[in-house]
């Protein structure tokens, strides 16, 4: 059965937005693919982006967010007169398939049947947590679906308290209820810079493995060679080390074979990969 609570991470540069790579129209088209790919299917989609939060000279939207409410309904749709997705929107219509909205109880609507909510974070003196937390109960308890997009639900420490200790747990496990659907991210030779990109590591729901992946470089382009695969848990940073070496790769992809890694447990006896 599907979870009513999910989450998916898509990070690669321009999605990432610890880096200054991030690029707002990338996850804007990343959110219309899949709001439109849901209401394809019939579903009454809700993107949802956080409002204002903070008081006094802390109040505003995180800085990766700021204009994006807007943005979603100046952004081209196709859903004009004559266009594929005529009537989508509809015009803030109760019947309209795409719907935008922000983060809390009251934005949840009785036939909303999916809500994604766009990159939801905590600030400097505000959590994130207790909108949310109203908008997932409104919408599982009347059997909507709640999808957060690259959430950052982490503590924002500040001088006030807010965010401390007290109620830490909770928010560890509130944060821990949303199942993960899927991963996908790029692994790099340090935590600072971007480059060069190592490889990258992959999940989806379907089968819940964590494949790993090699960048290589050659013939003008670049491909990503599967080298390791684990199931209901993620690579330690010493398998992936041991598996992607410290510079990229040079070559064809193409013909090489993938051994198991130490303590996958996923290899059969011929070392083939669970994708052979």
């Amino acid at each position: 059965a599907c979870p009513r609570r999910m989450r998916l991470l898509v990070a690669p540069p321009e999605l990432n937005m610890e880096m200054d790579s991030y690029r707002v129209g990338s996850m804007l088209e990343l959110v219309r693919k899949v709001s439109l790919d849901l209401a394809a299917c019939g579903l009454r989609t809700r993107v949802c982006v956080q409002g204002s939060m903070g008081e006094g000279v802390l109040a505003g939207v995180p800085r990766v967010l700021a204009g994006v409410s807007k943005l979603l309904g100046m952004m081209d749709w196709q859903a004009g007169e004559g266009e594929p997705n005529e009537g989508l929107l509809g015009a803030g219509a109760a019947d309209a398939l795409v719907r935008f909205g922000a983060i809390g109880g009251e934005e949840v609507a009785p036939d909303d049947d999916v809500l994604l909510v766009l990159a939801p974070q905590s600030m400097v003196g505000a959590p994130i947590v207790p909108p949310l937390e109203a908008l997932s109960e409104a919408a599982v308890s009347q059997g909507s679906a709640v999808v957060l997009i690259n959430p950052l639900l982490q503590d924002r420490q500040s001088s006030s308290g807010v965010m401390g200790v007290r109620g830490r747990a909770e928010r560890l496990a509130f944060a821990e209820s949303f199942a993960e659907i899927y991963h996908f991210r790029l692994l790099y030779s340090g935590t600072t810079f971007m480059y060069p990109i190592l490889g990258a590591l992959r999940m989806a729901r379907q089968d819940g493995r964590r494949v790993l992946y090699r960048r290589l470089e050659g013939g003008g382009g670049e491909q990503y060679l599967p080298v390791g695969c684990w199931v209901g848990r993620e690579p330690t940073p010493r398998e992936m080390s041991e598996l992607l070496p410290s510079t990229v790769g040079s070559g064809e992809a193409r013909g090489e074979s993938a051994a198991a890694p130490p303590g996958s447990a996923t290899g059969s006896a011929d070392g083939r990969m669970p994708w052979d």
